[in-house]
């Protein structure tokens, strides 16, 4: 039995505690906050055990309630495994993508995490990412996003590769609508410096004509040429 078969087993209470490894992981606090959502929506009663700070903005982008040790089944997320009443379920990459795996109609909570899993602070190799999440990625893209325009950014990647991928996919999508991104920096002020650079590639690379990034008052915009303006509403 998989690990997302036994989430839909659970009935009740259930508390998902997370390894003191992952303090201040946003990458790890979105899949966490998937999971929660997940359990939420089947009824369960749900207790979050987060290790010490949490990541800059967290609980603003995905919020959810931090308890205690709570009650009833318990979830842990540890180094390369999930543990569910003492059961093991071990994965090759990271929660994020071990949630992500194997959906067919993602909804919006875990589109915005499979995003924040490739603009996390680990910088993916393209040899990094598996098939399985790609071809996800590939419907997602081909049902041309159903449920959003916004797609949440959470930090900065550090290496091309990432957007090399998540620009190849939406591309080969023939993906029509502009992308509007928000992104939000480790000391929760908007757009660092090197977004510029990020945002630019993206549009020259998919071909999609104009990547918005929402700003404090507006849009700013990075045209696949290279340049960039400002414009009040989209």
């Amino acid at each position: 039995m998989t690990f997302r078969e036994y989430l839909k087993d659970i009935k009740g209470d259930v508390c998902i505690r997370v390894s003191p490894r992952f303090e201040g992981d946003i990458v790890v606090y979105s899949a966490v906050y998937a999971l929660y959502k997940l359990l939420e929506e089947s009824g369960n009663t749900v207790c979050v055990s987060w290790p010490g700070h949490l990541p800059p903005a967290a609980n603003r982008v995905f919020p959810m309630p931090l308890a205690g040790d709570g009650k009833g089944a318990t979830v842990s997320i540890e180094k390369n495994k999930v543990v569910f009443n003492g059961k093991e379920f071990s994965y090759k990459y990271t929660p994020a993508e071990l949630l992500i795996d194997g959906l067919d109609e993602p909804d919006d909570v875990l589109a915005a995490l499979f995003v924040s899993l490739y603009a996390g602070t680990r910088g993916f190799a393209m040899d990094d990412v598996s098939d399985e999440v790609l071809q996800w990625f590939q419907r997602l893209l081909e049902k041309g996003f159903p449920h959003y325009k916004y797609v949440d950014l959470i930090y900065v990647i550090s290496s091309p590769d990432v957007f090399h991928v998540w620009g190849e996919v939406m591309q080969n999508a023939q993906l029509k609508d502009d992308i509007v991104v928000s992104v939000y920096e480790k000391d929760d002020t908007l757009i660092p410096p090197e977004w510029f650079k990020v945002a630019s590639y993206l549009a020259r690379y998919t071909g999609k004509g104009r990547v918005y990034v929402k700003r404090e008052q507006g849009y700013e915009y990075f045209d696949a040429d290279g340049s960039r303006g400002m414009v009040d509403s989209i």
